[in-house]
C-alpha cells in the first residue's frame, strides 16, 4: 500500500477525481459514526439490471442478456484476492442493489407496475483500486491488487506536490 496525505473531508478526494468515470465514495460519516473512507474511480467492467435486460460493459464491449444472469454474471466480475488485510476494501465490486431485484430476477409477481425499463434496478462496478481513509489513525492509503498499477503510481508520486498527491 502507497500511503498518501489525509483528508478531514473525503469531497477532498473525490474532488479530484471529477473528470474521470463514475468517481464512488463510500463515506464513514465522520470518526464518531465510522472509520473508513473508500473512495475509488475509473471502473474495468459494470453490470447494469433493468427490468428487461442485464448490461455487462467490459473492455470486450457490451453484452446484452437476460436478467435472470444477473448472479451468474457477478460471480465471474468478483475476483477473490487470497492475502489478508489491514484495510476494508483493495479491489472489487462496489454498487447498489435496489428492492425490485426479486421482481427482476425472480420474477415474482408484483400488484403495481414494474420498474421503469429506463431506471436500472441493480449497478455494481468493478474497481481496481481504491483510496482507504481510515478517520482513526489519520492516515489515506492507496489499494490495488494490480502490481503494475502500484509500481505506477509509486513512481508518479515520488516526485508529487503536496497540493497534488496523486498527479498524472
Amino acid at each position: 500500500m502507497l500511503t498518501l496525505p489525509f483528508y478531514d473531508d473525503p469531497i477532498e478526494w473525490l474532488s479530484r477525481f471529477n473528470t474521470t468515470e463514475f468517481p464512488v465514495l463510500l463515506d464513514a460519516g465522520g470518526h464518531e459514526r465510522g472509520r473508513y473512507d473508500i473512495i475509488a474511480a475509473c471502473p474495468t467492467e459494470s453490470v447494469l439490471l433493468y427490468s428487461d435486460r442485464l448490461e455487462h460493459h467490459s473492455k470486450n464491449g457490451l453484452n446484452i442478456a437476460p436478467p435472470e444472469q444477473f448472479f451468474e454474471t457477478i460471480k465471474h466480475m468478483r475476483q477473490p484476492f487470497d492475502r489478508a488485510s489491514e484495510v476494508p476494501f483493495i479491489s472489487g465490486l462496489i454498487g447498489f442493489i435496489g428492492y425490485d431485484i426479486a421482481h427482476v430476477v425472480e420474477a415474482i409477481e408484483r400488484r403495481d407496475d414494474k420498474p421503469a425499463p429506463d431506471l436500472p434496478v441493480a449497478c455494481l462496478r468493478r474497481y481496481e483500486w481504491a483510496i482507504i481513509q481510515d478517520r482513526e489513525q489519520k492516515c489515506s492509503y492507496f489499494t490495488t491488487t494490480d502490481v503494475n498499477l502500484s509500481g505506477e503510481l509509486e513512481k508518479r508520486t515520488a516526485n508529487r506536490r503536496d497540493d497534488d498527491p496523486i498527479s498524472a
